[in-house]
């Protein structure tokens, strides 16, 4: 069936040889629209363009990828409409040969294709790769080490003075800092040195002073405005009201529309401080006081803005400015010079390395699309004229740097598809400026006639339920306007219905009305905010759960399912563990799929330790983790325990506090060393065990490379196979094995030794440079999902909770003493090194104004991303002290006024976005007060119908039924649950499922048959020990005889043991095939001998009982030989029987589990299981 198109998708999909923007609104179908566009263009049949004389360029590799999909599919269904004989037949088969090769990629790749293909024009060695981010963040600062040492060596007055008015003391770390923040405004434009030059030369002119004071003086005027019109509307209510204030606001109306006439910094200033806010005078008790309160409640917002705001930040006398512009110009000329020799030196290193960064490729480019004097090079002009069409999507995230690569390409054909109210990537110096410069210039297309530069508006949503865009409409209509936001959100840039939803209600079930706003009321209560905020919102689930009705693909309606369920917050660090918690608690599954959490993980941290431990064992903390860790399995009183005994020695040796140590390293050496009566054997010996393992890899550490010390500790303490049977351990192991390949990477880029891989690790985790672990969780499974507003831009759920809205708005980045801004350059505090003052400067009070606009926008963004997500119920959450509070700074608003810049400025907050435009919002939104005492309600509620559903079935009389006395009667099924352990050995399953225990049927002297009870079982124990230490070459070449008197003078074996085994049974042993295989085996280095393992199993999977509780079975292998591919798994047995049936039928369970254990420690297949029987003298296939 024929799409049909709305008439503007038309126009963007028809309109041809033009600069096209197209302003797509959320859920219009823009993807769509350029799939369909490219088609038509390829299969026109009077101009037809191959799909490889197209350049489009995507945000993301996903995105790509999927237009390629897109555009496959539409082509493969337009040739089935064509005959096989047709021109167009043919054509459309070209382009689906040409689909693979076409240039559908990102900007970055792009980048890169155009550096291969004219390498020759850079300094670039063709063999250069991709840095990846781990490795820059660790070349970043070694860089700026050699320059900061240099720095300190020079001791140059300019630098010193920097570093004393911006760092703390003994730290150099803030400082650093700001040169990195610098550095990654400048590599996003497109000449990074020239504008750090322009700033420098701009403090020898007046042009920075002209700058800011221009961009001041302009905003400041329409913050008057915006003034003027407040107290016209407080006139306004004191006519209404008959209040005594109207003489007050005259006078103030008369200054405010002074300040409208200011043209500069002097008239600006002389302006502001004619403001003296006398007291407003008095009312008669009879004035309404609804009126009074929203009079004053005017007149107190702009009295502290212009006080506060205006006055504070930006009058400053002429001695002043004079004082502050010399001191910022060299402070700032001393910055910029350290960072440009950052900028050279880094690229430098990088060169060296033979790596590019991402940024690298951008600027490559650029400079092989243009010449010195900025003019288009041969290349790019070739460009421009193989490319028929270019298309920009998500031209709103494009930077200064992407519009240049974008100018030098353009031949007059370009087609840009976005929406500057979903730009939210300003903190990757997205600049959405670009995208509203052409929307505000651009000829509308229903008005164009020869114009070359045309804007298509995409007004309709297909995504979305009404409920849920009018509420996003009215909350947009209100705080959106180009002042705050970049754009006027009026009814050209509103959402439009465009999808069909059915109203059902029926049976107790029904569609999604309008959306809605839950505030928690915490008042004194003392839980966690976002723990209360998530039982609230898992109340609401299980309420939706069984009434709401949702639209599934076919177009059908069924009831709610928790995969249909979204939670977004601005950011789900430190939060998305404490909503999935409570969640899990009422029965509801949730998963976040985050970007970090590597280096938080359990098994990662051990290993950093034990790492850190064989580099210093002095270190206690690392040290005591690995002690601690299952390696060594040393307790917390055991611990405590040589702590004790330490202190208890040096109190009797009366030793000088400052002789005693509190080194865990020097305790355990003094246990060790006998320095100390010990008494507890098992802790003495577990901690020899921990030193002869730290001492092997300290050993080893000095020559291994570093991922082969990784898999060496990884192989004998076996610590990778404890991880993967433990829940979860197919990830466990999978972030081991990780960090092994990061090892690799780390030596790969020219990087050697331990102590630098620690201090490697420390950098990544120094600057946020952290990794996710692997999802578990596949798209069909049905569980409601976390995520942050940024990762879900381009998605879309039938029901959205948007939640943790009370957050305050991160302010960190306009109040460092040191800030950037694009356009106005950069500015510092005034520090006066002297009299140890520190005052913000006026110039860097101009770019915390911007920036405070320019992120209040930012934010009004995301929210307006994260609304908009919603298919077909929006449900908004907060958590505030009390109702009363919350509103009280909004009582001056009425309903007929958009909120003003000044009313926006006061916001810190998505809540408070809601709050002052409740008014607008009230049909909309519905808003719901839910009290913590009705959570705790809601809990005592479910308590006490479960306590009444007990009691109901302990007074049911149970029917006279022969059958039913026979149920009643009948044994508890699960009898074994009540008294389930949660830890067996595989003998003492064995025991439970009535199997013979090896111990008690132990192969006897067949002269003389053991009276001792434990005999057998020692005996048992001394074949299992030979078996364990045998070397097959030394045992042949010395004789059976005299190979066992050498392990018993080497202590391998005791002497007990030595007179217990019978050289009869051993020789028999090694005259067979299998003692061949394993002999063969050892010296290959693949057999291994007693392996032990703790493995998790459902209870009803090992027969012990019906529960599903996981049960930790443990258990020692004797042998087994690992090939490349499978296992051969081998258990020896001295049992005495007749018939290799019987120790089939007894052993098989047990070897099983064996098979089941090495397989999931070493994820191959056990192709073979062996018992070779000292009984019988034969190997016996299991």
């Amino acid at each position: 069936m024929t799409r049909k198109w709305t008439s503007e998708q038309q126009a963007a999909i028809d309109t041809r040889n033009k600069h096209i923007l197209v302003s797509a609104a959320a859920g219009s179908g823009k993807t769509a629209i350029l799939v369909e566009r490219i088609i038509r263009q390829i299969t026109d049949d009077k101009n037809p363009i191959d799909i490889d004389e197209l350049l489009v360029m995507t945000f993301t590799k996903a995105a790509a990828l999927e237009m390629k999909e897109r555009i496959a599919k539409s082509l493969e269904e337009e040739l089935l409409k064509q005959s096989h004989e047709s021109d167009k037949y043919k054509r459309l088969k070209r382009q689906l040969t040409l689909i693979d090769s076409a240039n559908i990629s990102t900007i970055d790749s792009f980048c890169l294709s155009v550096i291969r293909e004219h390498i020759d024009k850079i300094e670039l060695d063709p063999s250069f790769r991709i840095a990846d981010e781990s490795e820059l963040e660790l070349l970043k600062p070694e860089t700026l080490d050699i320059i900061m040492e240099e720095l300190y060596q020079k001791n140059e007055g300019g630098f010193i003075k920097l570093l004393n008015a911006y760092t703390k003391a003994r730290s150099d770390d803030r400082l650093r800092e700001y040169i990195q923040e610098i550095y990654s405004y400048a590599m996003a434009m497109p000449r990074p040195l020239l504008w750090l030059d322009e700033i420098q030369k701009s403090y020898e002119t007046e042009e920075f002073k002209t700058r800011w004071e221009t961009y001041i003086v302009e905003n400041i005027v329409k913050n008057a405005n915006d003034i003027k019109n407040e107290i016209e509307r407080a006139i306004d209510i004191c006519d209404r009201g008959e209040l005594g204030y109207k003489q007050t606001f005259i006078n103030e109306l008369a200054l405010a529309k002074n300040l409208c006439l200011a043209k500069d910094y002097a008239k600006l200033r002389e302006a502001l401080l004619m403001f003296d806010f006398p007291n407003i005078g008095r009312v008669s008790k009879d004035a309404d006081a609804e009126l009074k309160n929203i009079a004053k409640g005017i007149r107190d917002n702009y009295k502290k803005f212009i006080k506060e705001r205006l006055i504070k930040d930006f009058i400053r006398d002429e001695e002043t400015l004079e004082i502050e512009a010399e001191y910022e110009k060299e402070a700032i000329s001393t910055l910029i010079n350290i960072v440009k020799d950052f900028i050279v030196r880094f690229k430098q290193v990088k060169l060296e390395k033979n790596v590019a960064d991402f940024a690298d490729l951008e600027h490559y480019a650029l400079e092989i699309l243009y010449n010195e004097d900025m003019s288009r090079s041969q290349v790019a002009l070739e460009y421009a004229k193989h490319f028929k069409d270019i298309y920009i999507d998500e031209y709103q995230d494009s930077n200064y740097v992407q519009e240049s690569i974008l100018s030098a390409l353009d031949n007059g054909n370009v087609f840009m598809v976005g929406d500057v109210k979903q730009s939210i990537y300003a903190f990757r110096q997205a600049r959405p400026e670009l995208f509203l410069s052409k929307y505000n210039t651009y000829t509308a297309h229903d008005k164009m006639q020869s114009e070359k530069e045309v804007k298509v508006v995409l007004k309709k949503n297909f995504r979305s339920r009404e409920t849920v865009l009018k509420s996003i409409n009215d909350l947009f209509f209100n705080i959106m306007s180009e002042s705050v936001g970049g754009i006027d959100y009026d009814k050209e840039s509103a959402l439009y219905i465009g999808a069909d939803f059915e109203k059902i209600n029926k049976d107790g079930l029904s569609t999604a009305s309008q959306t809605e706003l839950l505030l928690l009321e915490k008042s004194d209560f003392e839980e966690d905010s976002a723990v209360l905020e998530a039982s609230m919102i898992a109340k609401r689930i299980k309420e939706l759960k069984n009434t709401l009705l949702v639209r599934a693909e076919d177009g059908s309606y069924r009831q709610l399912k928790y995969s249909d369920i979204v939670i977004l917050l601005r950011s789900v660090q430190g939060q998305s563990e404490k909503f999935i918690d409570v969640l899990s608690k009422e029965g509801i599954p949730a998963y976040a799929n985050t970007s970090t959490g590597y280096f938080d993980a359990m098994e990662v941290k051990l290993v950093l330790a034990i790492l850190s431990a064989i580099d210093n064992p002095y270190m206690n903390i690392d040290l005591s983790a690995f002690l601690h860790s299952p390696i060594i399995d040393l307790s917390d009183n055991e611990l405590a325990l040589i702590t004790a005994y330490y202190r208890k020695y040096m109190e009797k040796k009366e030793e000088d506090e400052t002789k005693k140590s509190n080194k865990v390293y020097e305790m355990c050496q003094a246990i060790l060393q006998k320095k100390i009566a010990f008494n507890d054997y098992d802790t003495e010996k577990k901690i020899k065990k921990a030193f002869d393992l730290l001492f092997d890899y300290r050993k080893k550490s000095s020559y291994m490379e570093l991922s082969e010390l990784l898999r060496y500790i990884y192989d004998s303490s076996g610590y990778l196979d404890i991880v993967s049977l433990l829940p979860a351990g197919h990830i466990r192991r999978a972030n081991l094995l990780m960090l092994t390949e990061m090892a690799k990477q780390y030596e790969s880029i020219g990087y050697k030794g331990l102590f630098n891989f620690i201090k490697y690790i420390d950098n990544l985790k120094q600057y946020n440079t952290d990794y996710g672990e692997a999802s578990v969780v596949s798209e069909y499974e049905d569980t409601v999902r976390l995520m942050s507003i940024h990762k879900s831009k381009g998605l879309e759920f039938p029901v959205c909770f948007v939640s943790g809205l009370h957050k305050r708005f991160n302010t960190s980045d306009y109040k460092n003493a040191i800030i950037a801004d694009s356009k106005l350059g950069i500015a510092c505090d005034y520090v006066d090194l002297e009299y140890g003052l520190k005052s913000s400067s006026i110039k860097k009070n101009v770019l915390k104004y911007k920036k405070r606009i320019d992120n209040l926008g930012e934010e009004l963004r995301v929210l307006y991303v994260a609304m908009s997500r919603a298919k077909e119920k929006l449900i908004l959450t907060a958590v505030i002290d009390t109702a009363d509070k919350a509103y009280e700074k909004y009582s001056h608003i009425e309903e007929s006024n958009k909120l003003s810049v000044l009313d926006i400025m006061n916001t810190g907050s998505y809540l408070d976005f809601l709050l002052a435009s409740d008014i607008k919002t009230k049909e909309s939104i519905k808003t719901k007060l839910v009290k913590v005492e009705e959570l705790i309600k809601y809990e005592e509620k479910k308590q006490i119908e479960t306590l009444r559903l007990k009691e109901k079935l302990d007074s049911m009389k149970l029917i006279d039924d022969t059958k039913l006395k026979e149920l009643v009667k009948k044994p508890y099924d699960y009898i074994k649950d009540i008294d389930l352990d949660i830890k067996f050995s595989v003998s003492d399953i064995k025991k439970s499922l009535i199997i013979d225990e090896e111990a008690n049927i132990l192969y006897e002297d067949k002269e003389k048959k053991s009276t001792e009870p434990n005999k057998a079982s020692i005996r048992g124990n001394a074949y299992h020990k030979f078996m364990q230490v045998i070397d097959f070459d030394e045992a042949e070449s010395l004789g059976l005889s005299s190979y066992i008197d050498k392990l018993y003078k080497e202590k391998l074996i005791s002497k007990d043991y030595k007179s217990l085994i019978n050289l009869k049974d051993i020789e028999n042993f090694m005259n067979s095939k299998l003692a061949d295989i394993m002999s063969k085996a050892a010296k290959k280095g693949i057999l291994k001998r007693e392996a032990i393992f703790t493995m998790g199993i459902a209870a009803d999977e090992l027969g012990l009982s019906s529960s599903k509780e996981t049960i930790l079975i443990q258990g020692i292998i004797d042998a087994y030989i690992e090939y490349e591919d499978e296992i051969i798994l081998i258990d020896y047995k001295t049992d005495r029987v007749r018939k290799e049936d019987t120790l089939i039928k007894r052993y098989s369970i047990q070897l099983d589990y064996y098979a089941r254990a090495l397989s999931m420690m070493k994820q191959k297949k056990v192709a073979e299981k062996i018992i070779w029987s000292f009984a019988l003298n034969k190997s016996i296939t299991c």
